[in-house]
Order: structure tokens, then C-alpha cells, then sequence
């Protein structure tokens, strides 16, 4: 596991595909990356700016970034994810 990023819950039931996504986080950091395995993860550029200082402030940045994409728009991001990183079935 790459040490410099702090990995947090996975995301919500209807959030996941093949791999659970995780959010990955780094202090500091101007992103938000969703993990779909160890190696391929796609990077979302809507944060903060500056960052996130703590473990704490990602957690709840991501639980509301979650709940303001609902289900359905998460559905979507997550086919793209599945076919983009894990092959066509």
C-alpha cells in the first residue's frame, strides 16, 4: 500500500464496482483520488482549494461530496471506471 496516501471508508453500497473504491488522501493534496484497485484509480479535481488539512476534514468533505452525487450519478461514474480500468466484459 503507497504510505503517503491515508485510505478511508469505502464507498457507499451503490457507489462500488468490481473492487470497492476507496478515497485516498493526502495532506495537502488538491484532489480527491478514487481507488479501484492498487494501481488504477481515477483522480477527481472538484476540491478545496488548499487541500485538506486533516483526516477529518476529507471524511466529511467526502461524505457530502457523496451524498450531493446521489446514486445515480454514481452509477455512471462507476461503468466508466469499471471499463475504463478494469476491461470490457
Amino acid at each position: 500500500m503507497d504510505e503517503k496516501y491515508t485510505y478511508t471508508h469505502e464507498a457507499p453500497e451503490w457507489f462500488r464496482v468490481k473492487n470497492a473504491p476507496m478515497f485516498g488522501w493526502q495532506r495537502g493534496s488538491q484532489y480527491v483520488e478514487l481507488f479501484v484497485s492498487g494501481k488504477n484509480r481515477l483522480r477527481h479535481q472538484y476540491v478545496p482549494e488548499g487541500g485538506f488539512d486533516s483526516q477529518e476534514e476529507f471524511d466529511a468533505y467526502c461524505r457530502e461530496a457523496l451524498e450531493e452525487m446521489g446514486p445515480e450519478q454514481a452509477h455512471r461514474l462507476a461503468w466508466r471506471i469499471e471499463h475504463a480500468f478494469l476491461g470490457k466484459q
